[in-house]
Parts: structure tokens; sequence; C-alpha cells
């Protein structure tokens, strides 16, 4: 699902609405408003890059749940996608929201590592919401 997502519909400069528990959701033409949607469409972020309005398609069951809270006490939270059990086809979307644990403040630091990354590509933003991004926003590259 996230690959048609991704290039029948984003890709062609239409707007995909997720269902709320992103397990789905429908391509609008442009022009079209949306008759029900989720928290936010592909759209609700016009300039945003086509990475970002990919976080909108639904996650491949190999990819897990979509949001991941990491505990405020430095545990390392690890996400593993095993592709022995699940296959990907080119174009699928894995996204991922990561949330800053509540205790968090303006000064403590969140890192994100990628061990592992083999023919894919990763896009990481960073904001307050869909809505709000950041020059920081970037494709993640070797080191």
């Amino acid at each position: 699902m996230s690959n048609k997502c991704k290039t029948l519909c984003i890709d062609e400069g239409k707007n995909f609405c997720p269902s709320a528990d992103h397990d789905w959701g429908t391509c609008y033409e442009s022009n079209e408003r949306p008759t029900s949607k989720a928290d936010f469409c592909s759209e609700d972020n016009p300039n945003a890059p086509s990475f970002f309005k990919y976080l909108t398609c639904p996650n491949e069951a190999a990819c897990g749940t979509m949001e991941i809270s990491p505990s405020y006490s430095g545990e390392i939270l690890y996400r593993a996608i095993d592709s022995r059990t699940h296959k990907f086809v080119k174009e699928d979307v894995c996204s991922y929201i990561i949330k800053a644990p509540k205790q968090m403040t303006e000064y403590d630091k969140l890192h994100l590592k990628i061990i592992k990354l083999d023919k894919a590509a990763v896009y990481v933003a960073k904001g307050k919401w869909y809505f709000w991004l950041n020059h920081l926003d970037t494709i993640a590259t070797r080191g």
C-alpha cells in the first residue's frame, strides 16, 4: 500500500489522506477536498519536499508502528526491520515519528543513530509537527 501511496498519489501531485490508524488512506485529486481526513494529509504542508509528504503513507507490515516514544532514562530504543519475514518491493515506505519524552527540557538532546541501511533513502526532519519544518531538513548521508 505504501508504494501505491507514493507513486500513484503523492509523486503525481495528488493529496493522500491516511485513515486515523494509518492502515489505509484515500488519494484525492489536487483540486478535490477530502471528505474526511486523519490528523494530516500530504498536501497540508504544500511547501514540504516529497520525502516529507511520504510520512502520510501507511507503513508496510515490516515497518511496525509509526510513533516511537523513547524513555527519558537514556535507554537505547531499537527499531529493527526483519526483511526475511517481510518482503519489500520497490518504492515501499516506512515512516516514523519520534516523539520526545515529556520530561525533556530546552537543553536536553535526543540522539538518532541509523546503524545499518541497505538500498534505501532516509529523510530526517526536525519539527514541532507536520506543519512546521526548519532549515535542518535534509536527506541523511553517511556519517
